[in-house]
């Protein structure tokens, strides 16, 4: 489903603008209903930067969507540029970019496709942060996407290989479940 946790906005965005407070570039894997980009956008270039106007906006958002389905009008405001296919596939033609947001998409690969993708992002992007389950959590496929099946679960010890700058782990309100925030670099 191209929705996740809201139990970790307030993480994830408070992490970026703390250790990124120039972010200038983000990538956006798995960019779902376009949550990424629509913080980026409200906490960067509007509250910052009083750019009100998608004309102004000044922060270049891509966004990489496995899934062509999710996409509406939405999503094609906020971002720049919206790559469709397969993230492996798309990374070695990519550019260099502040940061990267993996909004609940990691678990979705296998923990070596994870780690492996976590390593080659590192050659486009400075900052990773990662929104996942904390452990694994059971997730199917759905209707017509294969791609939404979790595929491992993450826990702060699979990030042993970066550096932490930022953690968190917060309990989910109305699951019995946890969420990890963790922001990264090399």
């Amino acid at each position: 489903m191209p929705s996740s946790t809201s139990e970790s906005i307030p993480y994830e965005i408070e992490f970026i603008r703390k250790n990124r407070p120039q972010l200038s570039s983000v990538l956006d894997v798995g960019i779902g209903f376009g949550k990424g980009a629509f913080l980026i956008r409200e906490y960067f270039d509007v509250k910052e930067n009083k750019l009100y106007q998608p004309k102004d906006w000044k922060v270049k958002i891509t966004g990489v969507e496995v899934y062509q389905a999710y996409l509406s009008e939405l999503q094609r405001m906020l971002y720049n540029e919206i790559l469709i296919g397969d993230i492996f596939k798309i990374l070695p033609k990519l550019g260099k970019y502040d940061l990267a947001i993996f909004g609940d998409i990691i678990e979705h690969f296998s923990k070596e496709q994870g780690l492996s993708l976590l390593h080659n992002m590192f050659e486009h992007v400075e900052d990773i942060v990662v929104i996942t389950p904390n452990g694994f959590m059971t997730h199917p496929a759905t209707g017509n996407n294969t791609q939404e099946e979790h595929k491992s679960g993450w826990t702060l010890a699979d990030f042993k290989d970066f550096t932490i700058i930022d953690k968190a782990i917060v309990h989910r309100i109305r699951k019995d479940a946890e969420v990890l925030i963790v922001y990264v670099r090399k």
